[in-house]
């Protein structure tokens, strides 16, 4: 658990009134732009950066599952909830690409792609041909967490679009070009002071995930933003998995609801977790979630 954790579940209960002069993206417009895209034939892309568990910033487990630089043994990563080990045998889900760039902050770069038949969603949408829905994941190193934090917010914005080249010599659209941008490690924002004033704005339509520890407190304000539909976010203490992730992931695969995707991520981490899904569909939150109003709020 993080060493600040307690503290700042205290600060948090007092809080600025909700902003009114801003707004999200409708899930229903984001659908509406990866439907031109599906349509154009170019598949449907989640980047997800994932800083490794480090241990000198938050208590890890044990010295090989808090080691940030080694993605081989890392929580985040290797683990039955982590990445490598949960998409392993996530049905559907079929691994396509594997490298470690020889040098650089991002240790492991993977792909996974999964093959969709529409559903009566995407159907009404225009969509009649299956497509391919592709998770691109980075391992950032532990130490470089601020990194991973600047690349996400960057990504949101349409910063950042890199092209990359899997090994069967695919030219995948990923970083700032993909339709998702996911976020799922420590909650790096209780660290440190973040500048959101200089958050680029504009691009394209885009989705956001963020699993970490009360994403919401500290996202659901400043992702009101015009350009981006926030599909996911935590609202207590947690394990940032890759279950809860695939889980939203697949549901927005399906064309489906905010509703369902909450509580996709929910089964999914009950499931891995081995926790009753009573107990921990509280835990993620959203814009159809009832209590999502008093995390869009200006922080103090």
């Amino acid at each position: 658990m993080h060493k600040l954790a307690l503290a700042i579940l205290v600060v948090l209960g007092l809080s600025a009134p909700a902003r009114a002069d801003a707004s999200s993206l409708d899930i229903d417009a984001l659908y509406e732009s990866i439907a031109t895209d599906l349509k154009a034939g170019s598949p449907l892309v989640v980047q997800v950066h994932v800083p490794l568990c480090e241990s000198d910033i938050l208590v890890c487990g044990n010295a090989k599952l808090g080691d940030g630089d080694n993605p081989d043994t890392n929580l985040y990563w290797s683990t039955s909830g982590g990445f490598k080990g949960w998409f392993r045998s996530a049905p559907g889900w079929k691994l396509l690409h594997s490298e470690k760039p020889s040098s650089g902050e991002v240790l492991e770069k993977r792909v996974w792609r999964r093959r969709i038949t529409p559903t009566k969603a995407w159907r009404a949408r225009g969509v009649n041909k299956a497509f391919s829905v592709y998770v691109v994941a980075y391992a950032w190193r532990g130490h470089s967490i601020g990194m991973a934090i600047d690349s996400y917010v960057s990504q949101l914005a349409g910063k950042q679009p890199q092209e990359l080249t899997l090994e069967d010599g695919t030219k995948l659209e990923v970083g700032g070009a993909a339709q998702v941008v996911a976020y799922v490690g420590h909650n790096g924002w209780m660290d440190i002071d973040f500048d959101w004033s200089k958050r680029p704005h504009g691009g394209s339509a885009k989705g956001s995930i963020a699993i970490a520890c009360m994403t919401a407190d500290y996202l659901a304000e400043p992702m009101q933003d015009e350009h981006i539909a926030p599909l996911l976010m935590t609202t207590s203490l947690m394990f940032a998995g890759a279950h809860s992730f695939e889980g939203a992931v697949s549901a927005l695969a399906q064309g489906q609801s905010l509703k369902e995707l909450r509580r996709a991520a929910a089964q999914n981490h009950a499931k891995g977790q081995g926790r009753p899904f009573a107990r921990v569909l509280g835990a993620f939150t959203n814009p159809s979630d009832g209590r999502w109003r008093r995390y869009v709020q200006a922080r103090p």
